[in-house]
C-alpha cells in the first residue's frame, strides 16, 4: 500500500528496503479491476540520476503503475516508497 510516511523528506534513506538510496521503490505491486489483473507482483527500484521508460501495448498497466506510484490509486498488494 502507498505509504506517505516513507517520503524522502521524512525518512532517512537508510530506512528504505535493502538500505538503498532509492528515489522510488515499488515492491510486489498487484492491482485488479474486476476479474482483470492488470499488475501482478511489479517491483521497480529507481535510483538518483536514472532514466526509465515504461512501454507496452494498450491495457498492460503502464498508466496504472504510474497512478499507484503517484498515490492516486491504491494497490491491492505491495508497497511504494517515495
Amino acid at each position: 500500500m502507498f505509504n506517505p510516511s516513507h517520503s524522502t523528506s521524512e525518512t532517512d534513506p537508510s530506512d528504505l528496503p535493502c538500505g538503498s538510496e532509492s528515489l522510488v521503490k515499488v515492491e510486489g505491486i498487484a492491482k485488479r479491476f474486476g476479474d482483470n489483473r492488470v499488475l501482478d507482483g511489479v517491483t521497480i527500484d529507481l535510483l538518483p540520476g536514472e532514466a526509465v521508460a515504461i512501454i507496452g501495448p494498450s491495457g498492460t498497466g503502464k498508466s496504472t503503475i504510474l497512478r499507484v506510484i503517484a498515490g492516486l490509486l491504491a494497490p491491492d498488494e505491495g508497497e511504494v516508497w517515495v
